[in-house]
């Protein structure tokens, strides 16, 4: 709705930190204030850059996820901000686990988006071998 989303160079390790409101948590933190890109909050004690605000029409495919241990993702309420993963794609560290909620392009299928990811785990593998764990380990598509 204004300002920007992220950028690549956003998602970099060690780039300065910013953030996307949502609309609902805009409006109700700062009354709708049009000039509030560049300002900064502190979210879990760090300050972040507000770069955008993300139009109201988005709070019906907005999601918030917790992942359980089972491999279930429980869908509760729309998350307040959003911020990049800043993932560090060379690091030797072990935490190279997340979850991503999105939506198939067009035309492609579950399976054929199962295939695509199947399809990059082997490189994975090499990658870090050491997060690789058994049998039924490697990348999925499910619906939510």
């Amino acid at each position: 709705m204004q300002g920007r989303t992220f950028t690549a160079a956003d998602d970099l390790p060690d780039a300065p930190k910013t953030v996307v409101l949502a609309y609902a948590f805009w409006r109700r933190h700062f009354g709708g204030d049009t000039h509030v890109i560049g300002r900064r909050i502190t979210l879990r004690g760090a300050r972040y850059e507000i770069i955008g605000v993300v139009s109201p029409s988005l709070q019906d495919g907005q999601i918030a996820e917790r992942s359980r241990l089972s491999g279930d993702i429980e869908i509760h309420e729309p998350p307040d901000v959003y911020v990049p993963s800043q993932l560090d794609p060379n690091s030797a560290s072990h935490g190279h686990h997340f979850n991503v909620a999105g939506r198939l392009k067009p035309g492609v299928t579950l399976a054929e988006a199962n295939a695509q990811l199947q399809a990059s785990y082997p490189e994975y593998g090499r990658k870090w071998p050491d997060d690789v764990r058994g049998e039924g380990a490697g990348f999925r598509v499910q619906p939510l």
